[in-house]
């Protein structure tokens, strides 16, 4: 591969030579950029490969070298550039200081007068309408006249009135949020947002305070149905005496949930048709329990409950 000469005679006019090194460099990468090294050809490859890097940073060595050359040239006259840059902007930024000091003065003059004209036009709506709400940047401009202020509130005023009447139309529980929301923004669509979001969340709350009223319902009609079950396989009791009896076990339905009756230490005294006996209720509800205390003791039997 054929290397190529960079001739530079004078830095500021450029390459003397740039456009024919220019063509051929695109010429060896457009060749190299396409080529397939083979197996046998690794060799040159390399060797090529080391050409080409050595003469790119033969371009880049004369890059920097003439760089710096021209930068220590031309030092001098760049701090000297920077000096005059820097005093300059020194100077601005104290003008500038004084200058916003002074119109920060005069804004924070402007706010007072706003505050007196805002007091003599809210009216009414002092409470509902707070100047943060109401002020607008351009206010402070030395270009806004105390009448452009004065229209803006009596404009926003007159709304406010209208706003309030409908809003007060409505009827609604949530009155204070919905003005709260006009007042906001001064904008009704706000408003009527609000009153639509609090209602359906009303909605949403008495549907399910209705579904929560409507399980209760079911959970005690189940109650009841169980304490019917209850009563209508309660044990049956036999002998016209007062004293206890006793009873064989019954067979009970699935439901209620009691497990059976457990017969427990039967005794059995043979003085006549008198009879003691002991039986245990399992997982049995409160009303079962009433209702047989209540079976008891209006058939006069002598009993003792133990829970």
């Amino acid at each position: 591969m054929n290397t190529f000469d960079i001739i530079i005679e004078n830095p500021e006019q450029g390459i003397t030579n740039y456009e024919p090194i220019m063509a051929q460099a695109q010429e060896i990468a457009a060749v190299y950029g396409g080529l397939i090294v083979e197996p046998d050809s690794i060799k040159d490859a390399k060797s090529d490969c080391a050409m080409l890097r050595k003469m790119a940073k033969t371009a880049s060595d004369m890059r920097i070298r003439i760089t710096k050359e021209h930068a220590a040239k031309i030092a001098k006259t760049v701090e000297q550039l920077a000096n005059i840059a820097d005093t300059l902007n020194a100077a601005a930024a104290k003008i500038d200081g004084q200058v916003k000091a002074y119109d920060e003065q005069r804004k924070a003059a402007r706010r007072e007068e706003i505050k007196s004209i805002y007091a003599e036009e809210i009216g009414e709506f002092a409470d509902m309408f707070p100047l943060r709400l109401l002020s607008r940047p351009q206010w402070e401009n030395k270009s806004t006249t105390d009448k452009a202020i004065r229209d803006d509130i009596s404009t926003a005023v007159i709304n406010a009135r209208q706003a309030v009447e409908t809003i007060k139309g409505f009827g609604s529980k949530h009155e204070a949020a919905i003005l709260a929301a006009y007042f906001e923004n001064q904008n009704m669509m706000d408003a009527l947002a609000t009153k639509k979001r609090l209602e359906e969340m009303d909605a949403a709350m008495e549907k399910r305070a209705a579904e929560e009223a409507e399980r209760k319902a079911a959970a005690e009609a189940e109650e009841k149905a169980k304490a019917e079950a209850w009563r209508q396989y309660a044990p049956v009791f036999v002998g016209p005496s007062a004293e206890p009896v006793t009873i064989a076990a019954v067979e009970l339905p699935e439901q209620p949930n009691l497990d059976g009756v457990q017969i427990e230490d039967v005794q059995t005294e043979e003085t006549g048709d008198v009879f003691d006996f002991t039986f245990t209720v399992q997982n049995a509800l409160q009303s079962q329990i009433e209702a047989l205390v209540e079976f008891l003791e209006a058939g006069g039997y002598n009993y003792t409950l133990e829970l």
